[in-house]
Order: structure tokens, then sequence, then C-alpha cells
């Protein structure tokens, strides 16, 4: 299982998550620059660092696949984690926690 170094992430987004004992941790979502791997076939790099780590590289058919893809299991995720319980938050803002509508809205759900 590739997992190419995501160095120059092309998009990231920054949490806080306040997990339901009341510890914290950062949370980094971030997705790499697609890559052929071999004819028509592509990867992506993704990760969720402070709740899964890295993935992975995903494959897909073409270079949106994998990207769209990256996006909806890093979605996944976190919809997963509000649903455990845990809190999101903006770093510089704690003052609304981040719901199931707004991670859909950045995340193309």
């Amino acid at each position: 299982m590739t997992k190419s170094p995501i160095d120059n992430p092309i998009a990231q987004q920054h949490y806080v998550l306040v997990r339901p004992d009341g510890s914290e941790v950062a949370v980094t979502a971030k997705v790499g620059k697609p890559y052929l791997e071999e004819a028509t076939f592509w990867r992506c790099p993704a990760a969720l660092d402070g709740i899964d780590g890295q993935y992975p590289d995903i494959c897909g058919e073409g270079s949106m696949q994998p990207l769209g893809l990256a996006l909806r299991l890093i979605r996944t995720r976190l919809l997963a984690t509000i649903e455990d319980g845990g809190k999101l938050y903006y770093p510089e803002d704690r003052s609304m926690a981040v719901d199931a509508e707004t991670i859909n809205v950045v995340f193309a759900g």
C-alpha cells in the first residue's frame, strides 16, 4: 500500500477535536496532488492527521476520481467522529462546533 508524502498539500483544513472524554487533539485534513500510476490509473494521497493519520493513496480512473474519493473518505470519517460524540471546532473560533452540514459543504458532500 503506497503512502506518498503530502509535503505540499493542494488543499487542507484545520480543526480542533474535543473528544467525549474532554481531551483535545489538533486535526488536519489534507489532500495531495493526484499522480498518474499507470495507463489511466491515478492515485491521490490523503490524510486525516489527529484521527486516522495518512491513508493509502486512493486509486481511481483519471485524475478527478481519486481526488473526489479522497475528499469523500475524509468527509465520511469526520462525520463519523461527530456521530461518535466528538465535537469539531475551527482553531481560531470555538464559539460554535462545526456541524455535519458544514462538513458536507466543505468536503463536497
